[in-house]
């Protein structure tokens, strides 16, 4: 940003008053170029540091993909400190994401936290049977889910103490009839510890197939978005507990069809899946809930471990 002030003055002849007027006016405008300066200087240091930090906080994995057990996926995702409506994410960049297909027509997402378990929002399956639910895994676009590894479920857990109405402890885990095949295009997602949920101003990134507006069709490109979490007073459209989360302060909202999708953060060079789509408005135009992973750590080992 540049600032520039012009002053034009004609005159005559300079007497003393005018060598007064000089000085004072060139003392004034060193002080005005002064402070101009400081400005740019701070502006500048500002800008900065909020690029490193969009950076660190969405660090690509450099993690060693022989010995990871978990958050390394062997293509680098994309990351950029651009925040502006998500972009196409590259191919099976995020091998844990999942695509969960209901019979009723219902498109959710999930994350692959064992080979044989998908952790996804106890709404998209509350009200159907494992019967009813398609799971398809190692994909990029929808168009071509055939093409990746396709389960059935065999069981549905919902934790126990989900309400439909307030939509609070909102998630679930689906086993698989059989467990998928690890490989280039599937690997687990890293669960967070109570010490490495996210705090109000950290920055975090979503993905999914949702749709890009209300009015549009799912997006058949898996998609992925930069978001920072802020104050849960933002999330104005329903009472926050603590075991959510809240984020937005982008133009970046999550949609239709997102339900169920990871919300991560990289920690040490591996993605931890810190949230669950939750809810947002009907509009998609405002602040996402997350559902909090750190507080349901117990509910997950239980139900993972059958």
């Amino acid at each position: 940003m540049e600032s520039r002030a012009h002053n034009y003055a004609i005159k005559s002849s300079p007497t003393a008053n005018d060598h007064t007027s000089t000085k004072r006016c060139t003392t004034g405008m060193l002080i005005f170029v002064g402070i101009c300066l400081l400005l740019i200087i701070l502006g500048l240091g500002l800008g900065l540091g909020l690029r490193l930090g969009l950076r660190s906080s969405s660090s690509i994995s450099t993690c060693d993909t022989a010995t990871a057990k978990c958050g390394c996926p062997s293509i680098s995702p994309n990351i950029t400190s651009r925040i502006v409506n998500g972009n196409i994410a590259t191919s099976n960049s995020w091998p844990w994401m999942v695509a969960i297909y209901m019979s009723n027509g219902r498109l959710c997402g999930g994350t692959l936290v064992t080979y044989e378990h998908v952790l996804t929002a106890a709404h998209c399956v509350s009200d159907v049977t494992s019967i009813d639910v398609v799971v398809y895994a190692g994909i990029q676009k929808l168009s071509e889910r055939f093409n990746g590894q396709v389960r059935n479920v065999s069981v549905i857990t919902v934790h126990s103490e989900y309400s439909d109405t307030n939509k609070t402890n909102d998630l679930a885990i689906l086993k698989l009839s059989s467990p998928i095949i690890p490989s280039a295009t599937t690997s687990l997602c890293c669960l967070p510890t109570m010490s490495s949920k996210p705090s109000i101003g950290d920055t975090a990134i979503y993905i999914g197939w949702g749709r890009t507006s209300p009015s549009s069709g799912f997006s058949d490109e898996l998609r992925q978005s930069v978001t920072r979490v802020v104050d849960s007073s933002l999330c104005y459209y329903a009472p926050i507990t603590d075991n959510q989360i809240c984020t937005g302060n982008t133009t970046s909202i999550a949609c239709y069809g997102e339900s169920g999708s990871p919300l991560m953060i990289n920690i040490n060079n591996a993605w931890a899946c810190v949230g669950v789509v939750n809810m947002g408005l009907l509009t998609c135009d405002s602040y996402v809930v997350f559902t909090r992973v750190a507080h349901y750590t117990s509910f997950i080992s239980n139900a993972t471990s059958t």
